[in-house]
């Protein structure tokens, strides 16, 4: 009976469990746009959230895409994506805040050089986190 009750308390805490094994925050380096509209986004619609991997490839190349889904487990989690243009220096940096659920904030510093070129950042998120972003 006592074997019976633990391993019913297992399975019942297993899908809770599951959730908190997955980093808070994945950033991903290589990513590459699908074509160059989606540096057009106002900043007031950043960071745009991708729920399936089909609407991975609405924004970004096959290739990246297809990596991407393969790490990404969409019940679980969601991708964040920033696309903009500005300095050659601009960065999008995050901060984790130690809590639970944690909470995640995104920030915007602008480069000081006169060059403009296109950034694209990529994150999943675990759905969840809390997040803002300042952009």
């Amino acid at each position: 009976m006592k074997a019976l009750f633990l391993s019913l308390l297992v399975v019942a805490i297993s899908p809770v469990m599951k959730a908190d094994w997955i980093e808070p925050i994945i950033a991903f380096k290589e990513a590459q746009p699908r074509d160059a509209k989606i540096f057009d986004t106002n900043r007031d619609k950043l960071p745009i959230v991708i729920k399936t991997s089909l609407g991975l490839r609405k924004y970004l190349d096959e290739k990246t895409a297809k990596a991407i889904a393969k790490s990404v487990d969409f019940s679980e989690q969601h991708v964040l994506v920033f696309a903009w243009k500005g300095s050659g220096r601009d960065k999008i940096e995050y901060e984790v805040a130690e809590s639970y659920p944690e909470q995640i904030g995104f920030r915007y510093q602008r480069g000081r050089t006169k060059d403009l070129r296109r950034h694209l950042r990529v994150f999943a998120v675990r759905k969840n986190v809390r997040w803002k972003s300042d952009i």
